[in-house]
Order: structure tokens, then sequence, then C-alpha cells
């Protein structure tokens, strides 16, 4: 099963970081039709499924505050307020989708 979160990035962009607790086959969760209309080359598409190794920090990394500098997502205020309320397996439980868009048998 793969896991994501997604964040604020520049210019109102909402980024994605994925990842799954064993190997996940990347053709299932990379699917050519999409990145094929986006522009992104090949070369592109192998530099993403073979990122570095992340290193992963002794004390989890606080949540950030709603006043904290930054990109913050294009919720309305009081949305977007509640969510930062959120312990995060309330989001996964309800943003969960496990099964990849393309099937490899």
């Amino acid at each position: 099963m793969c896991s994501s979160i997604y964040f604020a990035g520049p210019e109102g962009l909402t980024l994605e970081a994925a990842w799954s607790a064993k190997p996940v086959d990347g053709r299932e969760w990379i699917d050519p039709s999409v990145f094929e209309r986006a522009g992104v080359s090949a070369g592109d598409v192998e530099r993403f499924r073979q990122p570095p190794t992340f290193e992963r920090p002794a004390e989890a990394v606080a949540q950030p505050g709603l006043d904290a500098a930054g990109p913050h997502l294009g919720y309305p205020s009081d949305q977007y307020e509640f969510m930062l309320t959120l312990p995060d397996h309330v989001i996964a439980k309800g943003a969960s989708v496990p099964d990849p868009p393309v099937r490899i048998d």
C-alpha cells in the first residue's frame, strides 16, 4: 500500500510526497498517460523513480501553525485552521486511496 501527503508549495502549487512500507512497483503508480500529457520527459520519470534515500529524524517534526511563514494550501481560513488541528491518522483514514491507477499482473 502506498501512502502520501499533500502540502503547499511555491506559486500556489500543491505538492505530494508518497511512500510505502514495502517495495512498490513504480509501473503501477506512475501512469504514462499522465506524465506524457504533462510534458514530463522519460528521463525525469526515471529520476523520480529513484529518489535519494530518506533518513528519518530521531523525533517527529511538529506540524507548523496557521501563522507559520511559507506557502499555505488554498483553503478558506476557517477550513484550513480546522485541518491543521486534525491528527495525521484522521486525515489518512479519510483520504486513503490504496489501489494503484495502473494494474500490472
